[in-house]
């Protein structure tokens, strides 16, 4: 325990000392009633958690509460390892309350039986009303990590309970209340998850302020919400350095941008995203987000780049949630699979995840299952859009795993298709292509820059034609050039549409040998409407190209 004193002769205070005499007078005026066990204390309970991680290394012999409040400033900040190592320290030097911390750490990093036994080790009549909240608090998630929702609620809303009657209330009450809004949202219950969101918002005097509005985007993106969502993030970013936070927010930021179809945007956030996880060893987040970044490659068609990512999620999984994603993902990509072989490996998958994971994650599998139906067993493809879709009804969770469609195109066309309506949609999400006296592309309104100058005539080609041969596509788009620079020029449109536009992709069919536009999002085509009604317009279409096929669909239009 660090003792602030004053020098006598007036020698300035050191900067971590004075930053503390600080933060004891805000606590103070917070709550008059609130005594700090230490200053690693009041260093978490007002989320200073890198000032208590400071402070720590100046203390010559750390006491038993040093070690515990050290251990939950390093849980704070989502470093496990650094947190478990304090924990236990406390509890050898006779800190007995550090069991309920180990509670959680053992179940985060998955040694259930510990768990369980440091739950029998813990007496909770003889607690103190912060130590109960914690402790409700913690065998909250131990109920919602094992999908007892129910449970988990009931042990959240006691530690509400007790914690509005302890001096700590202004300190510990905004978590409590952040942790009832997650639960209430999983059970469906919104807008009540939304008012404790907003009394926390009330309560908070601390910078878990943006930990709190971190939580309300993510709310509105798991519920198809994405109005301000980038926005807000970037605010929140722009105000905190605590790391979970800035992973959380880069997050939402790439999860919004792939719900709207946005590939190449999504891209760097995830990139940053992964940066911050891997610097404080957040397993969890290190798996979420190269997951991502697989997906996002594959779909873009950068293959080097997606295998290079595969391989490193595969580096540190075991028996767990994240090993079961992959497997789903390698009996897709994985050719040597048989038939029986691949699905067998999805299907252990989709048993551990009914057991361990919740409706997110079992959705999330069903829909890569059908991806790997389609690609290793066709005739069953049906079956498991089937399965899908019956539990997006039983469980009513069709706004779930949005931001996944965007990987899954021929999944969510046989799904609309078979199950109209059953899969929400966003208005505004549509791609203009606009041809006549101009051409642009719109997306929600925004101008989408194409690469080289011949990107525009090649989409609007494909979007007409529908499949093409690429003797076609030079003949007709590129007839001025040698057949080989055409070639060349064409491959280079279609990898930079892939890697930098991610709207949409030029795709290539190994069976018919022909190119096509494929998009996440409908795409209006404005010469298209004309076509189909017949109508006659003076408009020039695509006024830069001189290409024999254009001006023969200008004579077309307008004669």
């Amino acid at each position: 325990m660090l003792l602030i004193k004053k020098d006598c002769k007036g020698t300035a205070m050191n900067p971590i000392d004075q930053e503390i005499l600080n933060l004891r007078s805000k606590a103070q005026g917070m709550s008059a009633e609130y005594i700090p066990e230490c200053d690693l204390q009041l260093c978490f309970l007002m989320h200073e958690v890198a000032l208590g991680q400071s402070l720590y290394a100046t203390l010559e012999r750390p006491t038993s509460g040093d070690e515990r409040w050290m251990g939950m400033c390093c849980l704070a900040l989502a470093d496990r390892e650094r947190a478990l190592e304090h924990a236990l320290r406390a509890l050898a030097m006779g800190e007995a309350r550090a069991s309920i911390d180990l509670v959680r750490l053992y179940l985060l990093i998955g040694k259930p039986e510990q768990m369980q036994a440091e739950m029998a080790m813990v007496q909770v009549e003889q607690l103190d009303r912060l130590n109960r909240a914690i402790w409700h608090r913690n065998v909250s998630v131990v109920h919602a990590l094992h999908n007892n929702i129910h449970d988990a609620v009931l042990e959240a809303e006691k530690a509400w309970r007790v914690i509005q009657t302890a001096p700590e209330f202004n300190f510990y009450a905004p978590e409590v209340l952040v942790t009832c809004s997650g639960l209430l949202a999983t059970s469906g219950r919104v807008e009540q998850a939304l008012y404790y969101l907003g009394r926390a918002d009330e309560i908070c005097q601390t910078p878990y302020l943006w930990h709190i509005k971190m939580t309300r985007i993510v709310l509105a993106l798991d519920h198809m919400v994405l109005q301000g969502v980038i926005e807000d993030a970037q605010l929140v970013i722009q105000n905190t350095t605590n790391t979970k936070i800035l992973v959380v927010s880069h997050m939402s930021i790439a999860r919004t941008h792939l719900c709207l179809g946005r590939l190449a945007e999504a891209q760097p956030y995830f990139e940053q995203a992964l940066l911050f996880a891997q610097k404080a060893v957040m397993h969890d987040f290190i798996h979420m987000n190269q997951e991502y970044l697989f997906l996002v490659f594959q779909r873009l068609g950068l293959h080097h780049k997606a295998r290079r990512m595969f391989k490193r999620m595969q580096l540190h999984i075991g028996a767990d949630l994240h090993g079961s994603f992959v497997d789903v993902h390698r009996s897709y990509m994985d050719d040597r699979f048989t038939q029986e072989e691949a699905t067998a490996l999805v299907d252990q998958a989709l048993n551990f995840v009914r057991e361990y994971g919740d409706d997110l994650e079992i959705m999330r599998v069903l829909m890569y299952r059908c991806r790997m139906l389609l690609r290793h067993s066709p005739a069953n493809f049906s079956n498991g859009v089937d399965d899908l879709a019956t539990f997006i009804t039983e469980q009513d969770c069709a706004h779930k795993c949005f931001e996944d469609w965007v990987f899954l195109p021929e999944v969510r066309k046989d799904l609309d298709t078979r199950y109209p309506g059953l899969i929400p949609t966003l208005d505004e999400n549509q791609v203009q292509v606009l041809t006549l006296e101009q051409e642009r592309i719109l997306f929600n309104g925004e101008d989408v820059r194409l690469p080289l100058s011949k990107a525009m005539e090649v989409v609007v080609y494909l979007l007409l034609h529908g499949k093409v041969s690429l003797q076609n596509i030079i003949s007709h788009v590129f007839q001025d050039l040698e057949p080989q620079k055409a070639r060349n020029y064409f491959h280079q449109i279609k990898h930079q549409l892939s890697e930098n536009v991610g709207l949409f992709q030029i795709v290539y069919d190994k069976n018919t040998r022909l190119y096509s536009i494929e998009s996440g999002h409908p795409i209006m085509l404005d010469i298209k409407q004309l076509l189909e009604s017949q109508q006659k317009t003076d408009q020039v279409f695509l006024p830069s190209s001189g290409s024999d096929w254009v001006l023969e669909m200008n004579a077309r239009l307008q004669n």
